[in-house]
């Protein structure tokens, strides 16, 4: 009696499907279903393939020549590996981190089997005096190196204050740096006259009473404002050869005339 059913129960569900078959909507889904199965099976294999060529195994990693500073070894590791496994954000987020003389890093996968890493090098621009150290920096007030001797062709920052850990890669980016820094540059672009005197020190412990010094020990006092404008009267006061007087101690910058200070 229970076999009976059973078969019954099976013939009937045989003849149910074949019913189905027939009905021809459903025949175009499964043939659907079918056809996307073997497209997905061939791009499976087909990523194997390609991933497990040693055609586009990594065989060359070509450095731009601003990063000779690197240590091949720590790229070397890439040598063999799939050109399409490589995470190129991971890589450069690394390289930034270990050298953080590296700036605008770029790396660029050349096919079949090349890494290619262009980057610009950060210049050392000025040093800081903080924290009873003195570190190096750029022009954007990146720290390239902590503990650095103090290079008397680099102008010196005082006055800086920074409250995080102090350590290479990480900028200053505080108004008194960014104000140093500013101070800097403007000197130098105006500096057009080639003068025998260079800035050696910029104090801007007081933003509203900067002091910096030139390689002939004269002192220039400015505030914050306007810089551009008191940098390029700066330049003409220095360039009309003013101060040739002993006398002169200082100019002040601050007003719009300059002060010449007396000793």
């Amino acid at each position: 009696m229970i076999k009976k059913r059973r078969s019954n129960t099976f013939s009937n569900a045989r003849g149910s499907f074949w019913a189905l078959w027939k009905k021809r909507g459903f025949q175009h889904i499964i043939i659907v279903i079918l056809v996307i199965s073997a497209l997905v099976f061939t791009a499976q294999k087909a990523v194997e393939v390609l991933f497990e060529s040693p055609y586009f195994r990594i065989k060359t990693i070509e450095i731009d020549r601003a990063l000779s500073f690197i240590d091949k070894r720590h790229l070397n590791v890439l040598k063999g590996k799939s050109v399409f496994t490589v995470d190129l954000k991971r890589l450069e987020q690394d390289l930034r981190t270990q050298y953080p003389q590296i700036s605008q890093i770029k790396i660029i996968k050349k096919f079949p089997s090349r890494i290619l890493i262009v980057a610009k090098k950060r210049l050392a621009f000025a040093q800081a005096s903080i924290q009873a150290g003195t570190v190096l920096i750029d022009d954007q007030g990146v720290i390239l190196s902590v503990g650095s001797p103090v290079d008397k062709q680099l102008p010196l920052i005082l006055g800086v204050t920074h409250h995080k850990r102090i350590t290479p890669g990480v900028s200053l980016g505080g108004e008194d740096t960014l104000a140093a820094l500013n101070i800097i540059k403007e000197f130098e672009d105006n500096n057009t006259h080639h003068l025998p005197y260079h800035l050696t020190k910029v104090d801007v412990a007081n933003r509203w009473d900067i002091v910096f010094y030139l390689s002939n020990n004269l002192k220039i006092i400015v505030d914050k404002n306007d810089i551009g404008r008191k940098m390029d009267l700066l330049a003409l006061v220095l360039s009309e050869n003013q101060l040739t007087r002993e006398n002169v101690k200082y100019i002040d910058l601050r007003f719009k005339e300059p002060i010449l200070g007396t000793k």
